[in-house]
């Protein structure tokens, strides 16, 4: 089955894990001045080693896979001109690095 990805999608992604991972990112990539597109073409490179399929778990949430990083991806099956595909969706999920974690209560149930 086709994977793709949204361009905007990717280009945003990778503006994030540079700013939120930076390091980590020019350490694995080998680069001292990282751009977004290292990032870009790295999570390119990263997905297109991946495999992927649009799985749902029992509770109807869909299955996350880590990329690298803080970037993860969530694969969704669409339908295309020519058939089905997977689109895979990125996201940005910092972790906190420095200083201790703070709780927020977001609901009292």
């Amino acid at each position: 089955m086709k994977v793709i990805a949204d361009e905007g999608n990717l280009v945003e992604t990778a503006a994030l894990a540079r700013r939120f991972a930076h390091d980590e990112f020019a350490r694995i990539i080998g680069v001292e001045v990282l751009a977004d597109s290292d990032v870009a073409n790295f999570l390119l490179d990263r997905l297109a080693s991946m495999r992927f399929a649009p799985l749902e778990k029992s509770n109807g949430a869909l299955t996350v896979q880590r990329v690298h990083a803080c970037v993860y991806a969530m694969p969704i099956a669409v339908r295309q001109g020519d058939g089905d595909a997977i689109e895979v969706r990125l996201a940005v999920v910092p972790q906190v690095q420095h200083g201790l974690a703070t709780q927020l209560v977001i609901t009292k149930r």
